[in-house]
């Protein structure tokens, strides 16, 4: 899932930009027209199926130049389920990174065989979320170690990330379904710079991304044969991303420096 993280926002199709692909969720289009970026984010629970259209793409796809990627998020079935999964590195003996994960999910009818609901959760936080980052390191106690670490926690490297999906389906007469998915993202880190020392925590290196989704779907079938078929499909959405970026502030790293 590409973002704030993952450091491109964009998928890359065949050698081209990640501005030249197009993401879709529910049949709709999920780029950021400001940058033309995919911001959007979906934990591994949201996601019931996704392909990828590398080229010879049919008309019903657009806006993009290299390959398509649709995902179709996950609804609520006939019965009532749900997963939960907490994976954490604060158990490894060696070395933790204080890496933490925990992702849910819950969905079923609301009423049998007309309405659904499906939603899903992912949290996950580290102190360290690039242990292979090279920067100046406070913990080695050395100002001009440029090298970065694998074995110390690089304490202005933390981030953490938060994902949430909701999806409620309604099913209608004469082959009728309607739809309504939200999803919402919040993605925040301090990065390391390579190669400039303490000089690292005075620069603008937290940043912090949100972004939410509404998106609205009408799906008619008008008449399915053994080799042809006619289907309708409305999709309306609403996208609002917000973006800060600052000199990261914290305690730790106060006390930290306070002996250089």
């Amino acid at each position: 899932s590409p973002g704030v993280h993952g450091g491109q926002g964009g998928f890359i199709v065949r050698g081209a930009r990640g501005t030249e692909s197009a993401t879709y969720v529910d049949g709709a289009l999920i780029t950021d027209f400001n940058d033309q970026l995919n911001t959007v984010e979906l934990s591994n629970f949201a996601v019931e199926e996704v392909d990828v259209i590398t080229g010879g793409f049919n008309a019903e796809w657009g806006h993009a130049q290299s390959g398509i990627i649709n995902i179709v998020t996950r609804e609520g079935g006939r019965e009532y389920h749900g997963n939960a999964r907490f994976t954490t590195d604060e158990l490894e003996i060696e070395q933790s990174y204080g890496y933490n994960n925990l992702q849910a999910s819950l969905g079923g009818p609301i009423i049998p065989e007309k309405l659904t609901a499906y939603g899903s959760f992912e949290a996950t936080g580290a102190e360290d979320f690039f242990p292979a980052s090279a920067g100046f390191n406070p913990a080695t106690e050395n100002q001009l170690d440029n090298s970065g670490s694998t074995e110390e926690l690089l304490p202005g490297n933390r981030g953490d990330r938060t994902l949430g999906q909701a999806k409620v389906t309604g099913f209608l007469p004469f082959d009728a379904k309607v739809t309504g998915t939200y999803l919402y993202s919040r993605d925040q880190l301090e990065k390391y710079v390579p190669n400039i020392g303490i000089g690292q925590f005075m620069t603008r290196a937290a940043s912090r991304e949100k972004t939410h989704d509404f998106i609205l779907g009408y799906d008619q079938q008008i008449f399915q044969t053994g080799e042809r078929n006619l289907n309708l499909q409305v999709r309306g959405q609403y996208h609002l991303s917000k973006f800060y970026t600052g000199i990261p502030l914290s305690t730790a790293m106060s006390e930290l420096l306070q002996g250089h």
